[in-house]
């Protein structure tokens, strides 16, 4: 439910250690700037997977609430 920019950058963070997590520094660590890149437009590309918006919920797409 993030924009691509968003994901990117905050990999980027992760990866340089700017943003501090254990787990996502790690994980970003080896990941090249085309990884980053082709992560974040699959991502951003996948509806949200709870209602957590407005828009979603006023859109109907959240079954089961």
């Amino acid at each position: 439910g993030q924009h691509a920019d968003y994901i990117e950058n905050s990999l980027r963070g992760s990866r340089s250690g700017q943003r501090k997590n254990a787990v996502m520094g790690g994980m970003a660590a080896a990941l090249s700037d085309q990884d980053i890149k082709e992560l974040a437009a699959y991502y951003s590309s996948q509806p949200p997977g709870l209602c957590s918006t407005d828009e979603v919920r006023k859109g109907g797409k959240c079954k089961g609430l």
